[in-house]
């Protein structure tokens, strides 16, 4: 349980990280990205794009509030440096999905995005305001993101993106945490996957899929897809899928399994940039994940084959170690 003791304690030990460790951010005049820092993206990129996940941003007054937009805004600022393309939060952009937080979130991505496009879809905290049901929930999302429906795909030079959302939550036939999909959904995602059957895919969906990353080995009431089976036949008809990135489990990316591949699929974990844990234990909430930590992916997209990077926003750093180049599926042209 998250008490105020413990409350306070986490974030005045995050604050005294992020002021202890990071060093001042290089100004960004218009969002003009540093020439330096572009060319250690790596030249010859179609796409570059920012992959971030569970910001969270809370309502104004919130104990944990500045916090969180100053810990998200440093974030978008470390990545515009590498000229991104786009930005995706791939869910859990509010913690509770209340009007606040999508007006704070708003007046922070104005700030922070430079100009930019950015991208979300649902979580499952997109669904925690008391007062509002699913339907509710989610027409406050589409009305933020300007969208007739929480899913969406983008067809970038080199790359097909697509964004999933869970729309079920207080009325899901079980396990409420997981993400569950319309039928509706699921039939549009068929469609525009066999509309572009030669072009490299990228998903991102909030939860992750059953026995993918770490956290998400089954039974588990936490971290689960309602249709991950029929999501996974439709992976094996489509290979053109070959990178699939979740949310949702805070993990820091240097703890086992935060990548797999499995069937031709690269499974990725974002990590958060509210708070991680090295462990699902530790993982668990904000009152025991390391609030100083923040970490994203970035992804490089080049003719002969997808690069994923993992940025610590904290030490404004590549790890370098875990960078990871994936090769475009065999039916798709160089």
């Amino acid at each position: 349980m998250l008490t105020r003791r413990k409350l306070l304690h986490a974030l005045a030990t995050a604050t005294a990280g992020l002021l202890a460790g990071s060093r001042p951010l290089r100004a960004l005049a218009q969002g003009s990205p540093d020439p330096t820092s572009l060319a250690e993206a790596g030249q010859g990129c179609r796409q570059r794009i920012a992959l971030l996940s569970d910001p969270h941003i809370m309502a104004p007054g919130a104990p944990l509030a500045g916090l969180v937009q100053r810990k998200l805004g440093l974030a978008l600022d470390d990545f515009a440096r590498f000229a991104p393309d786009l930005y995706v939060i791939n869910g859990d952009a509010t913690d509770l999905g209340l009007p606040a937080e999508y007006a704070a979130l708003g007046a922070l991505l104005a700030q922070h995005a430079h100009g930019r496009p950015v991208l979300l879809n649902t979580g499952n905290h997109s669904f925690y305001d008391p007062a509002a049901d699913d339907a509710a929930a989610l027409a406050r999302f589409c009305r933020f993101t300007g969208q007739l429906r929480p899913y969406r795909n983008l067809v970038r030079p080199g790359l097909h993106l697509i964004l999933l959302s869970g729309e079920r939550y207080k009325s899901a036939p079980q396990r409420t945490e997981w993400a569950w999909l319309s039928r509706e959904q699921m039939d549009w995602l068929a469609g525009v996957l066999a509309e572009h059957p030669a072009l490299p895919t990228l998903v991102c969906l909030h939860q992750p899929l059953h026995d993918s990353v770490l956290q998400s080995e089954q039974p588990n009431a936490f971290a689960g897809v309602g249709e991950s089976d029929a999501l996974r036949r439709l992976l094996a008809q489509h290979p053109q899928v070959c990178l699939w990135c979740s949310g949702h489990t805070h993990i820091t990316a240097a703890a086992p399994r935060q990548v797999v591949r499995q069937d031709g699929v690269t499974f990725a974990a974002l990590g958060s940039t509210f708070y991680l844990g090295r462990t699902p234990a530790e993982a668990e909430g904000p009152a025991t994940g390391d609030h100083s930590a923040s970490e994203s992916r970035w992804l490089e997209v080049y003719p002969d084959r997808l690069r994923l990077r993992v940025r610590d926003h904290r030490a404004q750093a590549w790890l370098t170690e875990l960078d990871l180049d994936l090769p475009l599926p065999p039916a798709t042209p160089r």
